[in-house]
């Protein structure tokens, strides 16, 4: 009977010991996840939080700099804690893009490069071990060196850049129509650069195509009124003045109908340029009433905006 009651009181000690070890583990795990989560709600704060409230503050480009450059030593400690490597090597990759360009900004075009270069490296890695996302985060991450490439007057790379990423982009199985509009429409811009107008009206032609097709959202709207500006230019410099005007009339109405949605100051500002512009292609092709008409809008919303400047400030 002695012996009985030993074995019971030790299988009851293993038991006890078992439970407190399953309940030590558990909370481990929970404290782990809350570790993980919290880790996670960091790296997303410093990639996108921050930065993007500054990105409008006018001469914030060089704080912003300093802080994603920062983040990035930040993010690296918080990937050796995390157990989701995949997901934060992706929000490093995106720090790294937003530092880039915060560098092309401020005419930082080698650092910008090196920092996008590590980003586009970090993306495919992540592509190559078949995490989504990154396909999308390396097509962007070509678009965004193209872009610095040109902003760096290096326009055949640039050239080469854009094609990449034009490419990836169409590729995607769930690709966004506009991305690739803007993609293209940079890419006619570059072409513009590079002295080459008929790839350019043939890129400008083929975001239009897309753009067209898509419902009139803010962002579309914006997107138009860009790319029919350009084309709208590119084609007052070819001497066609007729189309030129067609081209930004266009423009004008798509800007003023973004403005019906978002009055912005830089959205006005906008709708003035391209009013000016109109203006002097309807003077070169000799339609004085109508350029007369959009000079004096844009006369008048100028004065209307530096009003609104001065009482912002």
């Amino acid at each position: 009977v002695k012996r009985a009651v030993t074995c019971a009181a030790a299988f009851v000690l293993i038991l006890a010991v078992s439970l407190s070890l399953m309940i030590r583990a558990q909370n481990y795990r929970n404290e782990a996840e809350k570790r993980e989560a919290a880790s996670m709600q960091i790296l997303n704060d410093l990639t996108y939080g921050l930065p993007d409230s500054l990105a409008d503050v006018p001469g914030s480009y060089s704080r912003i700099r300093d802080i994603l450059y920062n983040n990035t030593e930040d993010i690296n400690k918080i990937l050796r804690l995390t157990r989701n490597k995949e997901a934060g090597e992706y929000e490093a990759a995106v720090n790294y893009e937003k530092l880039a360009t915060a560098e092309n900004v401020l005419g930082m075009h080698n650092e910008a490069l090196d920092s996008e270069t590590t980003a586009i490296s970090l993306f495919e890695t992540l592509a190559g071990s078949g995490y989504e996302k990154a396909e999308a985060g390396t097509a962007s991450g070509y678009n965004n060196r193209a872009i610095i490439l040109n902003s760096a007057g290096r326009y055949e790379e640039a050239g080469e850049d854009y094609d990449k990423a034009i490419g990836m982009q169409q590729a995607l199985a769930h690709g966004d129509d506009l991305v690739l509009a803007r993609m293209i429409f940079n890419s006619g811009s570059n072409a513009i650069d590079l002295g080459n107008g008929n790839l350019a009206a043939e890129r400008f032609d083929q975001s239009l195509g897309l753009l067209d097709s898509m419902d009139k959202s803010a962002d579309v709207l914006d997107a138009l009124s860009t790319v029919k500006y350009d084309y709208g230019v590119l084609l007052y410099r070819s001497g066609l003045y007729n189309d030129a005007a067609d081209m930004l009339s266009d423009a004008y109405e798509d800007i003023n109908a973004l403005v019906g949605m978002n009055d912005s100051l830089q959205n006005r500002s906008n709708s003035i340029q391209i009013a000016s512009m109109l203006a002097a292609c309807l003077t070169d092709a000799g339609n004085y009433e109508d350029a007369d008409r959009y000079y004096e809008e844009a006369i008048k919303d100028a004065e209307i905006l530096a009003q609104d400047e001065e009482n912002i400030r």
